[in-house]
């Protein structure tokens, strides 16, 4: 999706904006990340978001089920690296 695209998209939902806040809808750091994202998972956080930051989050909220990887790289690991998870944790019998 292109950023006009975005816009279109947003403003059939929400209502249009004048030419000086299209122009600046546009230049929002949050709308280039959020094109990175597939269409269809765009168009379902435009529907439940209005802000652009509250549809970053959206898009954002499951890793690899929208991301269009030709577009960035995943994310870098924690410092430290992945936490361990315990080998029993939902196993075995429950304690009393």
């Amino acid at each position: 999706m292109t950023p006009e695209e975005l816009l279109a998209t947003w403003q059939e939902k929400w209502g249009d904006l004048s030419p000086e806040h299209a122009e600046q809808f546009l230049r929002r750091h949050e709308v280039a990340i959020i094109c990175r994202y597939r269409t269809g998972r765009i168009w379902t956080c435009i529907r439940h978001n209005q802000k652009l930051m509250r549809i970053l989050q959206c898009v954002q909220a499951e890793p690899g089920q929208g991301r269009d990887i030709r577009w960035s790289p995943p994310p870098p690991m924690p410092e430290g690296g992945p936490r361990e998870i315990p080998q029993n944790v939902g196993r075995g019998k429950r304690s009393r």
